[in-house]
């Protein structure tokens, strides 16, 4: 062999000593790189395993707790009612309703009370749509059919109590005392077998004082987490599931398995199970019965609320598809160096000058390309003897005209020419089908933006109409027919109407109740002169009747003409709106226009339409209260010209007493009258209060000995600025000026807002010797203009998330 060596030509030697060197060069490398990539490998597959884990995890724990968060919040709601003293049922109610219809995910909102839930509580809500105060009952809302259905259960008879059935989301929250999220059920609304969905209930128990008085729940359904597990693409074969506390399978690539137990639970593996049912973190491996192997298993907590009862996400991965790019990789490189060992023996032994002038020209023409310059790119010259040389060169060409396609066509889609034409170099031209889609994809963002700006359009129109308004009926609230001809100027300004009218309900004779036109905006004559309709009468007073909105896009012809300069023309499209508040009408607003009304600004119609009836029963309490407060003071007035009467003319003493009797009974008759409808008190010149109705104390919830013989001004500290403006306000009253004011008042932890009128009361040498204040209960208006503007704020900030995310999707 050595002499075999030393008469082999340099050429020969020269070639056997550097394959020899490379080839154990690179089986050192290629076995040491390998063990390394294999670890590395295998360390990196555990990593993306239990960061897909955790990442499932927290989505899935998010889902779950914001539903537990809802259930909650309702149960500390209710707690909050209850311990008042004042439970509001039909607020509650509201509320649920209102809950499963801004969370359309939800199947059902329901709660359960306990006998002595309301006990003692004040009878004023027996005649509620509830029934009676005491006893069992079941509050249910849920979809049926895509429709929201209430249901309610009462049960009051003691002898039917033990009746009763409940459930697991009952009896287990009411023992634990603990939220609650109960083992997957199959469940049906429609009482029908292929109806059934597979469902979850999240309870919340409500203890007061130690004691149980309900529970909160929500129905959730399950089936759309295969949806969230079915996207995972983890190796080849690779999958995961959502196991429950008790062992049953939430979501699973295979349905069929949906439901039922996991085989860690049949096989008893009591480090998994230990694992599932205490929330801890696990990583093994175990034979899998699903793929027939050995896998890596990854067991990660899903924690809901505060809940003794996590369930578990789990991920499998086959180990052999976990070492599967590691072997690859090694064989890969032994196939690598040996094909480097072939090609070095193949440079060496052939002719170099062949091979390395077009190399040389192609590695010049891949350099320009790799600056990105494919201007100064020439063609290479291609032999019509083509070997794999002429076949690089001729590659190259293609690469290169087809890189300038892809610049060009790039270049297009950067002007906004969505349809240029462009043609793939073929089928498995990878950077070519990325420009098509990036194509799609641009034309699908522009169509979702022009979608997403018309809606923000449509927010931003309803947002400001109702700070436009709000602005409105806070300000201009002291004259009704100012103010109703200012709201429908507006209206018809702002809908894009062309003509409207406000009609607003007479019950000054109860025997004799019209809607009356307060206001019109740019009506003919003979429509203006139409002020009085009946109850019942034509559209507008069956909308009042009715309490529902009418909209009209075919009008009868002798109902109502658009005129201008041109003529007369029939509106397009009429809308009639009843201004309603807590179910009861007030007047109507009626919008003729030669467009027709969109949805959104029908739905901000009848939204303002609220605002405005809460504003107009304010306005009208405030008259009423002005004209009885007047008609007291021309009373006392003409008691006051009959004392002087009597005095110059004593032959008609008599009478003029009987006259005097009977004026006081009707002054003591409106004080009566003021008192229902209104709270009074009395103060003497000092600002100490001397008396206070009933209704007052009622409705602060305090007694007299807390008002009476107090100053006006206790338990307020003034600044010097507001004491000066206080002692202003005494001496105006003193001189005998009304003064009007409204006062926000915290009672209990309750915001409560009045209405307040002070009004001097005079002697009969005009000099003022008491103050008489009536105050009314505005607190649902006030309270509605409140909840306007947080609306609005809430659209502001929808608005501006909208607008962050444009700015996104454009970058």
């Amino acid at each position: 062999m050595k002499s075999f060596f030393f008469r082999m030509g340099l050429k020969n030697k020269i070639v056997f000593l550097i394959l020899l060197a490379t080839a154990v060069i690179f089986l050192v490398i290629i076995g040491f790189m390998a063990n390394r990539n294999r670890a590395v490998e295998i360390s990196n597959a555990k990593e993306l395993i239990e960061s897909t884990g955790k990442n499932y995890s927290d989505r899935f724990s998010a889902h779950l707790n914001y539903t537990m968060d809802i259930s909650r919040t309702l149960a500390d709601n209710s707690k909050a009612m209850i311990e008042s003293g004042n439970p509001e049922r039909i607020v509650l109610d509201k509320i649920m309703k209102k809950t499963l219809k801004e969370n359309p995910e939800f199947l059902a909102v329901w709660t359960r009370w306990s006998p002595d839930a309301f006990d003692g509580l004040d009878s004023a809500y027996v005649e509620s749509d509830w029934g009676t105060l005491s006893g069992v009952f079941d509050l249910n809302y849920y979809y049926r059919n895509g429709e929201i259905v209430r249901y309610v259960d009462m049960t009051t008879d003691p002898d039917d109590m033990d009746d009763i059935e409940f459930g697991p989301y009952i009896t287990i929250p009411k023992q634990t005392g603990q939220e609650t999220l109960l083992e997957p059920y199959y469940y049906s609304f429609t009482n029908r077998p292929e109806d059934e969905i597979l469902m979850t209930t999240a309870s919340v128990p409500i203890f007061i004082d130690g004691d149980y008085r309900g529970v909160m729940a929500i129905d959730i359904e399950l089936e759309s987490f295969f949806d969230k597990i079915s996207n995972i693409e983890l190796y080849e074969s690779g999958f995961g599931k959502l196991i429950s506390s008790e062992g049953s399978l939430i979501a699973h690539p295979m349905l069929s398995m949906v439901g039922e137990s996991t085989y860690e639970f049949i096989n008893q593996e009591s480090e998994v199970i230990d694992a599932i049912e205490n929330g801890k973190t696990l990583s093994v491996t175990y034979y899998s019965y699903d793929l027939d192997t050995e896998v890596f298993k990854h067991y990660t907590p899903v924690y809901i609320g505060d809940t003794s009862t996590p369930w578990s996400f789990a991920l499998e991965v086959p180990v052999s598809e976990i070492k599967a790019p590691a072997n690859q990789r090694f064989w890969m490189g032994i196939l690598f160096a040996i094909l480097a060992i072939i090609i070095l023996f193949i440079i060496i032994s052939q002719i170099a000058k062949y091979i390395t002038s077009p190399i040389i020209k192609t590695t010049n023409v891949l350099k320009t390309l790799s600056k990105g310059d494919l201007d100064n790119v020439k063609p290479l010259e291609v032999r019509k003897e083509q070997d794999e040389l002429d076949q690089m060169a001729q590659a190259t060409n293609t690469l290169v005209e087809g890189l300038r396609n892809t610049v060009s066509f790039a270049t297009s889609i950067e002007e906004g020419k969505l349809v240029s034409e462009f043609k793939k170099l073929s089928d498995k031209d990878q950077l070519g089908q990325a420009l098509l889609k990036m194509r799609k994809s641009l034309v699908e963002a522009n169509r979702e933006e022009l979608k997403r700006k018309e809606e923000d359009k449509k927010r931003r129109w309803a947002t400001e109409g109702y700070a436009k308004f709000g602005e409105i009926l806070r300000y201009d609230n002291d004259d009704l027919e100012t103010l109703t001809y200012k709201v429908i100027k507006n209206l018809v300004e702002y809908l894009d109407a062309t003509q409207g009218g406000v009609f607003i309900i007479n019950d000054e004779d109860e025997n004799n109740k019209f809607l009356e036109m307060t206001a019109c905006y740019a009506y003919d004559r003979r429509k203006f002169l139409e002020k009085k309709i009946n109850i019942g009468e034509g559209l507008l007073g069956a909308c009042f009747l009715e309490g529902k909105t009418k909209y009209m896009t075919e009008i009868p012809d002798s109902y109502v003409k658009i005129t201008s300069g041109l003529g007369e023309e029939k509106p397009k499209s009429l809308i009639i709106v009843p201004l309603k508040l807590n179910e009861e009408v007030y007047g109507i607003i009626e919008l003729a226009s030669l467009n027709e009304f969109k949805p959104h600004q029908i739905e901000f119609l009848e939204k303002i339409g609220e605002s405005i009836a809460s504003t107009i029963s304010s306005l009208k309490t405030n008259i009423h209260t002005a004209s009885l407060l007047k008609k007291s003071q021309q009373q006392a007035e003409e008691m006051k010209s009959q004392e002087e009467e009597m005095r110059q003319n004593m032959e008609e003493l008599s009478a003029t007493q009987e006259e005097m009797a009977r004026k006081t009974s009707e002054m003591k008759s409106i004080l009566n009258a003021l008192d229902a409808s209104s709270f009074v008190l009395e103060y003497d010149l000092n600002g100490y209060a001397t008396k206070v109705s009933d209704s007052y104390l009622k409705f602060l919830g305090i007694p007299e000995n807390e008002v009476v013989g107090k100053h006006h001004s206790n338990k307020i500290e003034f600044t010097k600025e507001q004491k000066q403006e206080y002692d202003k306000f005494w001496e105006d009253l003193k001189n005998g000026k009304i003064r009007q004011q409204e006062t926000e008042l915290n009672i209990d932890g309750k915001t409560l807002y009045v209405s307040e009128t002070y009004a001097p009361m005079l002697d009969q040498n005009g000099n003022t010797y008491k103050i008489f204040k009536i105050a009314n209960d505005i607190t649902n208006s006030k309270k509605a203009i409140i909840e306007l503007k947080r609306e609005k704020e809430k659209l502001d900030e929808e608005l501006k998330k909208c607008l962050e995310q444009n700015a996104k999707l454009k970058k």
